[in-house]
């Protein structure tokens, strides 16, 4: 059943005369009332169908030179971490950047 705006605005005003409390009941049930309408899944997406996204973010970076500076910065960070917890990486590998607590 559809209202008119006049009627809209009538249950409105009804609306407002009520204490707060009864206010946000009529709010929790209407949202209750359309979160029941509304399809529960949303349509699973594909990787293929990902294809592209994100691409303007990389416009312009040769990859080659990324993971080169990328796998540099891990060989910088181990001397960070050997001079923190003062002790020796085994070198030639990767160091995780966890934080201890």
């Amino acid at each position: 059943m559809a209202l008119g705006k006049r009627q809209l605005e009538e249950l409105v005003r009804i609306a407002a005369w009520l204490p707060e409390r009864e206010q946000l009941e009529l709010i929790a049930r209407l949202s209750a009332h359309l979160a029941n309408k509304r399809p529960r899944r949303a349509r699973r997406v594909t990787w293929m169908e990902m294809a592209g996204v994100g691409a303007e973010v990389w416009k312009g970076i040769d990859a080659q030179e990324y993971v080169k500076r990328e796998r540099a910065s891990w060989h910088s960070f181990e001397g960070v971490r050997e001079t923190i917890e003062g002790r020796p990486q085994r070198s030639g590998r990767p160091v995780c950047r966890e934080t201890t607590a």
